[in-house]
Parts: C-alpha cells; structure tokens; sequence
C-alpha cells in the first residue's frame, strides 16, 4: 500500500493543486504508485451502487479490465503482457487495458505522460491514444489498428516502457507502436478542456483516460461509426468524477482523511470559479490555477512534507521520466527499433542484477532511482536551514544556485543545467 505522502500527492495531482516533482512512473517505484492509482479506479466502481460510472452487468468486466493494470506491473515477461492481451474478449467496449505511456527527451523542459487503451477486435487490436493535454491539436487523441501478427512486437514495447531507461532516451511511444500499423492513424476529435503547463500529467492524464474507456462503454467511441464532429467523452461533471475518485482515499485514519478533505475544498473553491468558462479566459484560468496551488502551499492545514518535496529545494523544477545517465542502462528509443527491426536481444530476467553486481565488482557506484535524484540533499541541507515555501509550479525566484541541489550525478548536471529556467510554466514547450 502507498503511503499518506504518496496518496496525498496522487490526489493533489488529480485535482490540479500539485506538481509531479520527482514523482515516479517507471521502476518499482512507479509500479507502486501505478498499482495504487489503479487500485483507486476499482474502488470507485465497486463503490458506484447508482450505475453512474457503469451498469451493474459489466462491474464485474471492468474491474477485471482496471486489475490488468496491476497485474501488468507484476509481469516477469513481454510473454505474460502477450497472453493478458491475448485472453481479453472480442468486440467488447468493458474488456480493455489501460497502460500508463510518455513521450520523452533530454532536451525538452518537462516531458509528459499520456495514457493508452488496448482493445481486442475480431481479427486485430485497437491502441487508442488519449492525451487530453494534446486534446486541441491534430491527432493529440488517435486511434491505431494494429495487426494479431504484431502482437508480440507490441507486447515487448509496452513492456519495456515501465522499465528504467538511460536519461538519454528520446522517444514517443506511441509513434513506435504506430509504426507496426499497416493503415494511418485515425484522429479521435474529442472536445477536452486543456489544462495549464503544470506537470500534473502522470495522475491526470489516466484519471481522463479511464473516464474515457467508460464512456466508450456506454456509448461507442472508438470503433465504427465514429460520430462527425467533436465527440465529448464525459457522462458526468468533472467534479462529480473527481468527487468520486476523492472518496476513495477516505478510510479510518481521521487525521489523514482531514487532510484529504481541505484538499478537496480547495478544488471546490477553484472549481467554483473556473467553471464560469464563459466568463474566463484562459490567461485568467491558469492564473487562478496557480493562486490555488499557493494557496495549498501556504495552508497549515497541508502537510508539512508534501509542501517540502514541492519545493526548489528538493524537487526537480523540470518534470524527466528519466534521470540515470548510468552505462547500465539503454536508451530506450535503441532498445525500441530493435524490437520493430526484430534485432532485440531476448528479454532475461536478472539482467538488471548482473549489471549491477559487474558494476560493483569493477569499482563502480549503482544508485537507486531516490539515491540519484537526491544525493545532493545532504549538501544542499549543510547550505541552508530552511526550505523556501514554494510560491506555486510557477514560481519565478528559482536562482542557478539552488537549482544545482536538485540535479542527480555531477554528469547530469551540465544537462539540466543548459536549460534556462522559465518564468511561467506559460513560456515552457513541452
């Protein structure tokens, strides 16, 4: 079970009133927290008695399809995530599976986590890509036909992508897995509200996609026929959504759920005002974004540590998939192609073992993911005895200074250290 910290993060990240920081979607660290998050989502259909999430005859299904998830985080193999595929049933809009996906650089400030669904057809498989982020631009939201042969191929990419990675990768997943398509991606047009430059996307962003898979189980949405026009994959209010994924983090711990609920009443309080959409533009909408979140940060209310891991101090500003530039570790975009050009070696469970142990036999240093990430916590806490409260995600007095403690192996840095650091999330491109 993920911790308070974790959880509370999680929620933060759901409602807009946080900033991903260090948080993790690869490794085990982001199979903890994915599980969780999914966890989550079966929780909320078994707790839905009013078939507002979806109709009795198919809770059943869907938690099945929500709990491949989980189970996809504890597989050894691309073979095990082959056969989850294979076993799902035909033509059925609650049989699916939700994998967390991203598209990542070195170069780019923040990269980003979109989500994927996976459908079994009669004689192919359906990759819908659902990036509400993308929702505006041309194929933000896309749906690809992948061949059965291709499966294999498929299973071995979706594996590979819950794994660490060299910090060098540059790669979109899902312009890997259209390449084992033999028919051009069909766009979804769908009407989403974009949200602002804030990394909220590892929560968010599957938060929205299971809404959408719900909404394909009441009404079809990525198979034929495909409605003209913009299609909005909502069956309920955000807030009503939201609410529900809320009360789930609600247990028998009466202090933490009175740190979940004043976190739910500041998103009531923004939501109050932002859903005036009429009335607001949407300069006004990210700066009312940003009031809330310092708003959570200045409440004593919030817990102290969250506020802490949110700061310059300890957080990394820029929001990376990965951040290890270890020689143990393969770019993921060459570990890819090989598995599109049929080159890549077979998968060998340990290997990460014997890296390490060959490492450290020669002299070498192998850190975990927190170890690399924070190893100049101790030097930045001998320069200060405070840690400054974070202004917002946006927060413009961050100096080269302090941004130095929040950079991983002296190779790293020149990396992290190149790039100007923005004065709003506004002037930052993904």
């Amino acid at each position: 079970m993920l911790d308070f910290d974790g959880q509370y993060h999680q929620l933060a990240l759901a409602l807009r009133l946080g900033n991903a920081a260090a948080f993790e979607v690869v490794g085990s660290d982001g199979k903890k927290n994915y599980q969780f998050l999914f966890s989550r989502f079966i929780k909320m259909i078994e707790n839905d008695e009013d078939g507002t999430l979806i109709d009795h005859p198919r809770k059943s299904l869907v938690i099945q399809s929500l709990a491949r998830t989980i189970t996809y985080y504890e597989m050894k193999k691309p073979t095990e995530l082959e056969a989850e595929i294979r076993n799902m049933k035909r033509n059925d809009p609650a049989s699916f599976m939700i994998i967390p996906s991203y598209t990542v650089s070195p170069s780019s400030h923040h990269n980003h986590i979109y989500t994927l669904i996976i459908y079994k057809q009669e004689h192919d498989y359906l990759v819908a890509k659902i990036d509400k982020f993308s929702a505006n631009t041309n194929m933000g939201n896309h749906l690809s036909t992948i061949p059965a042969d291709h499966l294999e191929k498929l299973s071995k990419i979706l594996f590979a992508t819950k794994l660490e990675h060299h910090s060098e990768s540059k790669i979109n997943i899902i312009d890997a897995i259209n390449q084992l398509s033999e028919t051009p991606p069909k766009n979804l047009d769908f009407d989403m509200r974009e949200y602002a430059l804030v990394p909220v996307c590892p929560i968010l962003e599957p938060l929205t996609t299971f809404r959408s898979a719900l909404y394909h189980c009441q009404k079809a949405t990525f198979t034929p026929p495909f409605a003209e026009g913009k299609v909005k994959p909502k069956f309920c209010s955000s807030m009503v959504f939201r609410k529900r994924f809320y009360q789930t983090f609600l247990g028998e711990n009466t202090k933490h759920n009175e740190k979940f609920s004043q976190l739910w009443k500041h998103y009531e309080q923004r939501k109050n005002i932002t859903g005036l959409k009429e009335t607001i533009s949407r300069d006004d909408f990210v700066d009312i974004s940003d009031d809330f979140v310092k708003k959570v940060y200045e409440d004593p209310k919030t817990p102290k540590k969250f506020v802490k891991n949110q700061s310059v101090e300890v957080a990394p500003y820029y929001y990376h998939v990965f951040y290890d530039d270890s020689r143990r570790l393969k770019r993921l975009d060459a570990h890819i192609n090989a598995i599109i050009d049929g080159t890549d070696q077979p998968f060998k469970e340990g290997f990460r073992q014997k890296v390490k142990a060959k490492s450290q036999r020669f002299g070498g240093t192998v850190k975990t993911v927190k170890d690399r990430i924070f190893s100049d916590r101790q030097t930045s806490k001998s320069n200060a005895t405070d840690v400054p409260l974070p202004t917002s995600p946006t927060q413009t007095s961050f100096t080269q200074t302090n941004f130095n403690h929040r950079v991983v192996d002296a190779t790293n840095k020149s990396n992290f250290l190149s790039k100007h650091i923005p004065k709003k999330h506004t002037d930052i491109i993904r």
